[in-house]
């Protein structure tokens, strides 16, 4: 289905709700500044006012989305064919991305059912709603390392603590590995046992390891023994000197 790339690769790359994306126009898209503005989407406040109204987005607020290069690339594509195929016509090309069969923006359930759909069963994957890839997006930026402040401003939340509500979870992990980072980058050992003349080789990271230290003190035979086997030779060593001691008390 090459007809539904585009639209897909906008709600994987861009983040956006399935409105805001249905009703994009080419003058949303910056591709000098590598983004897009989001000022509309489908469906109304009040629904008196019918289910095709287009409107303001949610919040009543317009925002600029970050458009990584290869939705950039594809966006463009399609306007350029848009482009010849209007001139074909003799026809002024629409100012609507997504069009749908009447040549006004497609509806949310126009997509559903003729794009959405048929894709899953093609694919061969089980129901996901379409604003899974919306989430699929923002988990994909704190993978990458983006803090939640951008995010939250890509994503269009009205407040830091939605996005912390919906996508905290995800970041613990990434903490600690920066706490892990804080670690000395030689991680030595301060109680090691040190010779006078090694100290400062030590600090520069280039002295013995404690682990070297400790081998340097065992018995040269010891030294050839497995750690286990060496266990053994020391708790051997013991029982047979105390038994050499109670032979020793022991009455004639």
């Amino acid at each position: 289905m090459p007809d539904a790339y585009p639209i897909v690769l906008t709600l994987a790359r861009a983040g956006l709700r399935i409105g805001e994306s249905l009703t994009l126009q080419a003058n949303d898209l910056d591709f000098e500044r590598h983004g897009l503005w989001v000022r509309r989407t489908w469906g109304s406040r009040k629904k008196a006012l019918g289910d095709r109204r287009i409107n303001a987005p949610k919040s009543n607020k317009l925002r600029s989305v970050d458009m990584r290069e290869q939705l950039g690339r594809t966006l463009q594509g399609l306007l350029t064919m848009r482009e010849a195929e209007a001139i074909l016509k003799g026809q002024d090309r629409s100012p609507w991305l997504f069009l749908g069969r009447d040549g006004e923006p497609m509806t949310p359930g126009a997509f559903w059912q003729n794009v959405w759909r048929p894709l899953l069963r093609r694919s061969k994957l089980p129901y996901r709603k379409p604003h899974s890839l919306r989430h699929t997006y923002a988990s994909l930026l704190i993978q990458n390392g983006e803090s939640l402040a951008y995010i939250r401003d890509q994503l269009g939340h009205h407040s830091i603590k939605l996005t912390v509500d919906i996508y905290g979870h995800l970041v613990p992990g990434t903490n600690r590995q920066a706490v892990d980072r804080l670690d000395d980058a030689t991680g030595r050992n301060l109680y090691a046992t040190n010779s006078s003349g090694r100290g400062e080789r030590d600090e520069r990271g280039q002295g013995p390891s404690g682990r070297e230290i400790g081998e340097s003190l065992l018995p040269p035979r010891l030294k050839l023994l497995r750690q286990d086997e060496r266990v053994a030779f020391v708790m051997g060593s013991e029982v047979r000197r105390l038994r050499r001691r109670e032979r020793a008390r022991a009455p004639a």
